[in-house]
Parts: C-alpha cells; structure tokens; sequence
C-alpha cells in the first residue's frame, strides 16, 4: 500500500501533533487549518513541506480543499476544540459542550466530511465528551457522521500511556473507514518511555514558569506524587483562600472560600470537584498525569518539577507529549504551553496512523482482487461473445474498458450488472460456463 496515494488533511490542527505522528509513519500531509497563529508558526516551522491555512474553519470549503488536493482519496484528521467538553470547564461558569461557541465546532467537521467525502476520518477530544452530560450530544454526532460520510464509525478511549507515552492522558478517538474491520483491534502498543523519570533524563534547557512566592514555599512541603491537600489543613487552606472548594460530609452542601462549612461550622470536609488538580508535585517513578493547556503559572493545573521549586519547561511538556527534542515552538511561553497542552501526543498519533495503514493495506489488496475479477469478466465478453451485446450492453462495456485502461475498479453495481450479461450469455453457451471465474 502507497501511503503517497492518500491526501491527508488536517482540520484544527494546533502545532500539529495528531499530524507528526501521521507524517512519521510516511502519509503525506498536505493540508493544515488551524485559528490560532502561533501554533500555524510553530507548524510551518516543524513541517515546511505542508501547507498551512491561518483560518477559521467555518470559513473553509470543500471544494478549496479539493482544488488544492486533487482528486485522490483523502484521509481527514481532526479534532475540535477540546475546553468546552473539559472536566476544567466544570468549574467554570457558562455553556458547556455543544452550546459553548467551541462546542459547536464538532459540526463544522460534519460539514467537512459531507463536502470532502474521505476515505478515513480520526476525530480526537476529551474523554469527558462521553460523559454522562455530553453523551447524548455525541451520540448524535456519531449517527449524523456515519450517515454523511457512509463510513463504518467507531469510537474507543484510548490511554496515551497504552502507546508510548509517559502521561496518563485518556482521549475518545473516533475513527471511520470503509472497511469492516474493527481498526482499534489492529492499533499496536507502542515501546516508549513508561515513567517520568525516564523522559525527563538529560532533557534539552528551555523556558519555564517560576512559581509566585507564596506558592514557592508550600511546593517545598509538597512530596512527589502529591498535591496540595497532603498538607496540614491551615496550611492547605491558607494557601487556597479563595480558590477552595469544599463539601461538607454533613451537609453535602458545596461552598467556596471557607475553613469552615457555612451552615453548620464543622471542618469535617472533602474535596471539591477536580480540587486534586491544584498545586502537585510530580513523582519521577510514575507517568505524567494529563498535560494541561493551562499555564503553568496557574495555581489550578500547576505541575511541579519531581525534585525543583520550578513548573515543567516547554520542553519537558513537549517530551512528555512525546514531540522530538529538534520540534520548535513558536510564540511566546504562555502560548506554547496552551500548543503542547492541546496537542495529541505524537506516539498516540502515530499508533493510530499504523492501524488506519493496515486497514487501508487490507481494503487495496480486496480491491486488486476485485478488479481482476472484472477484468476477467470484461475480457471473456470481449473474447467470446461481443457480436451478442446489446447497443445499451456495448456501451456499457466500453465505460467499463476505460475504467480497466485508467486501472480504476468498478462501483459495485457495474460488477452486478456484468455478471448479469455474463449469466445471460452462458445461458445461451453453456459450456463456456466452466470457464468463467468471477
């Protein structure tokens, strides 16, 4: 199977990961949209040979795609915006999931593949996307691409860390193809670095965030593969103050702010919803925990060095998320943390990009036995019984000679049809019958 046959296209593309990890097992990239311009530097930067639009998607069409690709069978890759469907965005305010501006996005890609018709689709986001909140939403989503796309769709979470990556990042990847096989049955677990520990070894310099002064000096109490509530409670509500979010055992009543629980004063109190992810300090024996695009400087999401009062550099987020140590960001420190926090990790990207290969191997070795059979078939009428056609038969034969000369199958109507005629024919000649293999 030639990869180079394949046009690969990919839409919300950020700096690329989900691309890399294609481009690395040999699929020619020829086409990535993203919004933001920083991650469109970044991807110039890293892959010269691609083209890249500095677009928003709703702007794009079909048809520009197909002017600059060509006619070749494309593979589209792509997810939308993550945040809104984010556990993050729980704590927020505001829309979520297909109501937030970002949400909607999931459709734009509908639209895309209604107007490209690909022969494969990856579509990445947040395993949050099939929680219980956002599940029938995505159902949705998942009936209307399989009925514009007429591709088998199946969808799967997959733990980054399954695939050669040292992170424990668990992503819903939904894929389609034309073929019946189940393509995450035939997605391999790749070999990489298991721990922290290990990617982190001899990692190039870079920029990183210095921590404010109040939270320098609790990072030192804080022991790797801990967070900030393994502290002493004043201490850990101290440095919380308002950001805190408690539930009273007693009450079940949430609150903020407090030490104590406003309706009945007692301090009997666990954690809010996704409080752990404040203020921890990595351990060195274990994977990353998710990698976030939230800046480091951030007391929610901020991950410390194992062994320094300092956040990961850019650099170390990117080895984390399995980028080569030569892959260059672009923009500044805030933005290249938001670029490898969005990013799918390139080993993930590239496990994915083997399974959809030997898929796309299976379905062109069916179909070189598939046009053999037809032009078996085209020859014996020809050889045998041309002088019997039909005027309609005759022309129909003829685009079928074409399609053979061009070494394009046939659709499979044109091969009922013919078998038709070859029915017909050896009624009248049955002892030709015997010779016929179709």
């Amino acid at each position: 199977m030639n990869t180079n046959n394949y046009g690969v296209i990919g839409i919300f593309s950020g700096c690329g990961g989900l691309d890399t990890g294609f481009s690395e097992y040999d699929f020619n990239v020829q086409l990535a949209i993203e919004l933001d311009s920083d991650a469109c530097d970044t991807y110039k930067k890293n892959h010269p040979e691609t083209e890249v639009w500095n677009r928003d998607i709703k702007t794009v069409k079909g048809d520009e795609i197909r002017k600059l690709v060509g006619n070749k069978p494309l593979i589209l890759l792509g997810g939308s915006p993550c945040q809104s469907f984010s556990i993050f965005q729980e704590e927020l305010t505001g829309p979520r999931g297909i109501q937030d501006e970002r949400g909607k996005l999931i459709y734009e890609y509908l639209r895309l593949v209604k107007e490209l018709q690909p022969e494969v689709i990856v579509f990445e986001n947040v395993k949050n996307i099939v929680s219980k909140e956002h599940l029938p939403a995505f159902k949705r989503f998942i009936e209307q691409l399989s009925n514009v796309s007429g591709l088998n769709i199946t969808y799967n979470i997959m733990q980054a860390h399954d695939y050669g990556v040292p992170q424990l990042r668990e992503r819903v990847i939904v894929i389609g193809t034309k073929s019946n096989i189940n393509p995450f049955s035939v997605i391999p677990k790749l070999d990489g670095p298991r721990t922290l520990g290990e990617v982190l070894k001899d990692c190039p310099k870079s920029e990183f965030f210095s921590f404010k002064k109040e939270y320098a000096h609790v990072m030192q109490l804080i022991k790797p593969g801990k967070c900030w509530n393994s502290l002493e409670p004043k201490i850990a509500f101290t440095i919380m103050k308002e950001d805190y979010r408690g539930i009273c055992k007693s009450c079940n009543l949430s609150f903020k702010g407090q030490i104590k629980c406003p309706k009945c004063g007692s301090q009997n109190i666990k954690n809010g919803r996704g409080i752990t992810s404040y203020l921890r300090r990595l351990s060195h024996t274990r994977p990353s925990p998710t990698v976030c695009a939230v800046p480091s400087s951030k007391v929610h999401g901020l991950m410390a060095h194992p062994f320094e009062e300092r956040a990961l550099s850019i650099r170390e987020a990117a080895r984390i998320q399995t980028f080569p140590d030569d892959y260059v960001f672009c923009g500044n420190i805030f933005t290249q943390q938001k670029q490898v926090g969005n990013a799918v990790p390139v080993n993930l990207a590239k496990a994915i990009a083997i399974g959809i290969k030997t898929i796309l191997t299976s379905l062109d070795s069916k179909q070189e036995v598939k046009y053999h059979k037809e032009k078996s078939c085209v020859q014996w009428i020809l050889d045998n019984h041309e002088n019997a056609l039909s005027e309609l038969e005759k022309d129909f034969i003829r685009t079928c000679v074409k399609k053979i000369r061009a070494a394009k199958s046939f659709p499979d109507k044109y091969y009922v049809y013919l078998k038709e005629i070859i029915n017909k024919l050896t009624q009248r000649k049955k002892n030709d019958y015997k010779n016929i293999n179709y």
